[in-house]
C-alpha cells in the first residue's frame, strides 16, 4: 500500500542525486498520507520524485529547498499532482522539472518557485489543467523565470481561492515576473475576482514573455 516512502519526521532530509520511487495502491493510497516524503525541512539536488500519487502533500513537506528535481509518473503512469499543499512556509523549488499529471500543482501559504518547467506535453487528456493554482498567500509568494509548456486548453498561473485555503488574496504579495510561456494554451496568466491589488493585464504581460498567449482578470 502507497504511504509515506521516506518519512523523517520532524528532521532534515538531506538527498543528492537520488530517485525517489513510489508507485500506490489506488485501494489504500489515502488510508495513509499520499506523500512521497515527510521531513520538517528538506534539502535536494538533483533528484527524481516518480510517484502516480502526490509527489508532495501537505503538511509533510513545506519548508527547504529542491534544486534540480524532477517531479514525474512511474511506469508509464502520470502523477497524481506533483505538489499539494496550501499551508507552504518558505519552500522554494529552483530548476525543478513537473511533469503535469493529473491534478494541477495546489499551493498557498509563501514560497518560491523559480528557474523551473511546467511541462504539459504529456498531460491526460483529462488531467491537470493549470501549471499552478495558487489558492491563498499568507507572505511573499515569487514565480520567477520559469517556462510553462503548454498545450490546448490549458493554463499557466492561475490565481484562484477556496474556503478550505485560509488566508490573504493581496496581489502585491505575489511577484510574477520573468516567466515563459511556450505553445497555445486558454491563457498564461488567470486573476480571480478575489484577489486585490491585481496588475493589470498589459502590466503581467510585460513583466513576462507570453508568446501570443493571454492573461485574463476578474
Amino acid at each position: 500500500p502507497y504511504g509515506l516512502l521516506v518519512n523523517v519526521g520532524t528532521g532534515k532530509l538531506t538527498a543528492k542525486d537520488t530517485v525517489f520511487t513510489a508507485p500506490y495502491d489506488t485501494e489504500t493510497a489515502f488510508d495513509a498520507s499520499p506523500s512521497v516524503i515527510e521531513a520538517g525541512e528538506v534539502d535536494l539536488d538533483g533528484c527524481v520524485i516518480a510517484t502516480d500519487g502526490y509527489g508532495i502533500f501537505a503538511q509533510h513537506v513545506t519548508t527547504g529547498i529542491i534544486k534540480n528535481t524532477k517531479f514525474t509518473g512511474v511506469d508509464g503512469r502520470p502523477t497524481l499532482g506533483c505538489f499539494n499543499s496550501t499551508v507552504l512556509n518558505g519552500l522554494v523549488f529552483d530548476g525543478c522539472t513537473f511533469e503535469m499529471g493529473e491534478n494541477s500543482n495546489i499551493s498557498a501559504g509563501n514560497f518560491t518557485i523559480k528557474n523551473s518547467t511546467f511541462d504539459f506535453t504529456n498531460t491526460p487528456e483529462n488531467g491537470a489543467g493549470n501549471g499552478i493554482n495558487i489558492y491563498s498567500e499568507n507572505g511573499p509568494v515569487v514565480l520567477e523565470n520559469n517556462t510553462f509548456i503548454l498545450t490546448s486548453g490549458k493554463r499557466g498561473i492561475n490565481l484562484t481561492s477556496a474556503s478550505w485555503a485560509a488566508g490573504e488574496h493581496d496581489a502585491s504579495q505575489v511577484k510574477i515576473t520573468g516567466n515563459t510561456f511556450i505553445g497555445t494554451g486558454e491563457c498564461a496568466i488567470k486573476v480571480s475576482s478575489d484577489w486585490e491589488n491585481v496588475l493589470t493585464a498589459e502590466e503581467y504581460a510585460a513583466l513576462n514573455t507570453l508568446n501570443g498567449n493571454t492573461v485574463t482578470i476578474g
